[in-house]
């Protein structure tokens, strides 16, 4: 075996060293099926900060190919996955875990988006997966009908979002109604002393200016 190979060997050891460890802890911690490992989580002796940085692609590949990885994004030095209820030990309600099997074996997924035009950063919702094909769904609304008959609980009901869309716990709801709050937030009005600052402002800007050469035919 050459060196490159034995290199190449030992790198992937440490990636799929890394996988385990962030996958174990995700898994163990999350109360609802999301947890962020930050890179400076995952222990010295399991691989450096630099190695890890330097391989960060490589390392949620080896995520995303796992079972109990249902989503995962990286955001900056950190990997945000979201897991199968199945696998997490300390969920909330351990009863959800019946409903779910590995997500290979579903037409939809529990996803979390962060951007998103349409869902809720960071709001746990259903949407096709999109790794079956042909799709078993045609588009996130049938996938969500799916989800439910297979007895997942989605919100209905609530001011400002669209039924059926997103997953109904607890901590969910209380994430939405924050964002939703947050968006109708009014603007700070200004105090009486910068609104007469900016009228006088304004004033001032609006006042004719006079040329030099008229000025200076005024002074003589």
């Amino acid at each position: 075996m050459s060196k490159n190979d034995m290199a190449e060997t030992a790198n992937d050891k440490k990636i799929a060293a890394i996988a385990d460890f962030v996958i174990a802890n995700g898994t163990e911690n999350t109360f609802g099926g999301k947890w962020i490992t930050n890179f400076s989580d995952i222990p010295s002796d399991i691989a450096t900060l630099d190695f890890i940085k330097d391989n960060a692609e490589e390392i949620s590949d080896a995520l995303a190919v796992r079972d109990e990885v249902l989503d995962i994004e990286m955001d900056g030095d950190s990997f945000d996955i979201v897991y199968g209820l199945a696998y997490c030990p300390s969920l909330e309600n351990e009863e959800d875990a019946a409903l779910y099997e590995p997500p290979e074996e579903k037409g939809y997924v529990i996803a979390v988006c962060d951007g998103s035009d349409y869902y809720i950063s960071n709001a746990e919702h259903i949407e096709r997966n999109d790794n079956i094909y042909p799709w078993v769904y045609q588009d996130d609304e049938e996938a969500a009908k799916g989800a439910e008959r297979d007895g997942v609980k989605l919100i209905y009901g609530m001011a400002g979002i669209d039924d059926g869309v997103y997953i109904d716990t607890p901590a969910n709801r209380k994430l939405i109604e924050n964002a939703l709050q947050e968006r109708i937030q009014p603007e700070r009005k200004p105090s009486i002393l910068e609104a007469l600052k900016a009228n006088a402002e304004k004033s001032r800007q609006q006042q004719p200016k006079q040329d030099g050469k008229k000025s200076k035919e005024m002074e003589m």
